[in-house]
């Protein structure tokens, strides 16, 4: 059970990493944020807030589905329509605020969230979704070889093609990799 602080140091940490995503330039809508949140908790020291299950467009939770419609309705987080993709977040009224009250959960997460902001979201939701859906099933099936997890990534995800599902589970490797070097210690790996 998540105490009242959990909580809000969790809304807390969302907020900035949505901030920290839009001065990358990466798109805030709920997707990336999404994909880039299970990463976090996945690979890193991240708060585990938030239960993953493989759904449509890969790892998606609906808790945190939830509470960032709590967010919007408590003035957090704000929706953004947009002419080119769909809603993103921003910032509410009240975000600043939020995370005056949590500079110690922000500032012990702090590069784990730049990691995320400029190594994840910049990437379009296409490759988030493989990616995802590779790391889910990999966790899940780790004693099978990689060709048979691209078979079972192909036979979830019909149009991810063995040979993407193949570069995906790589790249995977590699982003854990990447995450172990730059987070030498602080990794859940």
């Amino acid at each position: 059970m998540t105490t009242t602080s959990e909580a809000t140091n969790n809304q807390a940490l969302l907020v900035d990493l949505l901030e920290r995503m839009s001065k990358a330039g990466s798109w805030t809508g709920e997707t990336h944020l999404q994909k880039c949140v299970y990463f976090l908790q996945e690979m890193t020291t991240f708060p585990k807030a938030f239960q993953f299950v493989l759904y449509k467009h890969g790892p998606h939770s609906f808790d945190l589905h939830d509470e960032l419609a709590n967010m919007v309705a408590n003035q957090t987080l704000v929706i953004e329509h947009s002419t080119t993709y769909g809603p993103t977040f921003g910032p509410g009224p009240y975000a600043q605020r939020l995370k005056q009250r949590c500079t110690a959960a922000l500032a012990q997460h702090e590069a784990t969230l730049d990691f995320a902001a400029h190594s994840l979201s910049p990437n379009d939701t296409g490759d988030l979704e493989m990616w995802g859906t590779a790391f889910y099933i990999s966790k899940q099936n780790p004693n099978i070889a990689k060709e048979e997890q691209a078979i079972v990534i192909n036979q979830l995800k019909p149009h991810i093609p063995f040979e993407e599902a193949m570069q995906a589970l790589s790249s995977i490797s590699y982003l854990e990799q990447q995450v172990q070097t730059e987070f030498q210690g602080i990794s859940t790996l």
